[in-house]
């Protein structure tokens, strides 16, 4: 997975909600897979963090979203 941000911090963070529950690599690979279920499944544990998913399209046959943190950093991640 790569992933590049305007200001991507989650890693620094320690409060309840933040890094300690971030799992991007089960949403990536569920979009890789194709799995609808998958992808639900991560999706809700990330909007529980309240991360949400801003954007998402192909760009040139790659997956492309955009995802933004509970303090407004955006994520762009692709395949």
């Amino acid at each position: 997975m790569q992933q590049a941000g305007i200001e991507s911090k989650p890693q620094e963070r320690t409060r309840e909600g933040t890094a300690a529950g971030l799992d991007m690599d089960a949403l990536v690979d569920a979009f890789r897979r194709r799995d609808p279920k998958a992808i639900c499944a991560s999706y809700l544990q990330l909007t529980k963090l309240r991360f949400r998913i801003s954007e998402l399209r192909r760009v040139r046959g790659i997956l492309v979203f955009y995802m933004e943190d509970p303090d407004g950093n955006v994520w762009l991640i692709t395949e």
